[in-house]
């Protein structure tokens, strides 16, 4: 694991908040001239604790769509079986997240979809895909209260 100074913590947050804050803007923020700031970006860039760089789309503004949370568990649990469903999700570009878990549910899905009918096509289709799923439960989101703020680096580092 690569040794993180108040600065590195300071890019990294920096970062998630604005992608395409400048070099210059990002130095005077944190408080380090622009070429240590410049070759610190490079450097957690090639360890990649940077791993890419992305536009945050408001997609109310775009479509209309309904984001669904799918539990699931899978009727059998041999590792082939696991293998064949996270190959099938990767299918579906509507499933924007798929988590493996433990503790009695197998993955957590987030599904972006137009509407519920198209929800419900999806659902069947992995219902009659080799991996056999055992059970499955819908929650349609009615409020998004949180949603991606960035990951709480500070916060993870404190000892």
């Amino acid at each position: 694991m690569l040794k993180l100074d108040k600065f590195d913590i300071a890019i990294l947050e920096t970062l998630q908040k604005n992608g395409r804050i400048t070099k210059l803007e990002l130095s005077q923020q944190i408080g380090l001239s622009q070429t240590p700031c410049y070759s610190r970006i490079k450097r957690l860039e090639q360890h990649k604790l940077i791993q890419r760089y992305r536009a945050e789309v408001d997609l109310a503004r775009v479509a209309r769509f309904t984001t669904i949370f799918v539990t699931v568990i899978l009727e059998r649990h041999q590792a082939a079986d696991f293998q064949q469903f996270e190959r099938e999700v990767k299918n579906h570009p509507q499933i924007v997240e798929c988590h493996a878990l433990g503790g009695g549910i197998d993955y957590l899905l987030k599904i972006v979809e137009t509407d519920i009918e198209k929800y419900q096509e999806l659902i069947e289709s992995l219902l009659e895909a080799p991996a056999r799923i055992g059970q499955y439960y819908t929650y349609v989101v009615t409020k998004s209260v949180v949603t991606d703020r960035g990951l709480p680096i500070s916060h993870l580092l404190e000892t």
